[in-house]
């Protein structure tokens, strides 16, 4: 608990400082994808949205977020199959570099908090059953990527890979749709 309220304080001190200096929002993007996480977990899909707040320093801008993603671990044991599934609700905030010779790419790097959910099946044995469960747990990660704008008629469409690192990482694939919020 002690991480997610340092986290949620360096978001807000990061936030407060960003809106101190005149920025405001640009664009929001939403976003839809693959999930590969760590094994043994299976591939999931997320699904997100970031706000473009503007320039902070030169092609350096902020981009706070939030993404929703779902995974599963099928297993075996005692004549019958389950399967686990674990949720996530990410929030947190990015720098975006924007490079310069190569319009559209950038790179980013940020912080996240974690709310992860763990559901348990009930299983039987031997014609006993026991009840599901589920466990949850905040974590503190850091976010690291990049993508690439593309021209769509008269939008923008974004693909973006981003590694989540906490104690389960996971890298995203996504594809998204610009919209342009400052015209």
């Amino acid at each position: 608990m002690k991480k997610a309220l340092m986290a949620l304080s360096l978001l807000f001190i990061f936030s407060s400082f960003a809106f101190s200096q005149g920025l405001g929002l640009k664009s929001i993007t939403a976003k839809a994808g693959v999930l590969l996480p760590e094994d043994p977990w299976e591939t999931g899909f997320t699904l997100g949205a970031k706000a473009d707040l503007g320039e902070l320093a030169e092609n350096i801008n902020l981009v706070p977020f939030v993404a929703y993603w779902a995974s599963s671990y099928d297993f075996s044991g005692f004549g019958s199959s389950s399967s686990l599934d674990m949720s996530n609700i990410k929030l947190g905030a990015s720098a975006r570099y924007a490079v310069p010779s190569v319009k559209g790419l950038y790179g980013e790097a940020g912080v996240s908090i974690n709310f992860l959910s763990i559901d348990f099946p009930g299983v039987t044995v031997f014609g006993v059953s026991s009840g599901g469960a589920s466990s949850s747990s905040t974590e503190f990660g850091f976010v690291v990527g990049g993508g690439y704008q593309i021209p769509l008629g008269g939008m923008m469409g974004v693909i973006e890979a981003e590694y989540n690192i906490m104690e389960l990482s996971a890298l995203e694939i996504s594809f998204g749709i610009v919209f342009d919020m400052a015209k």
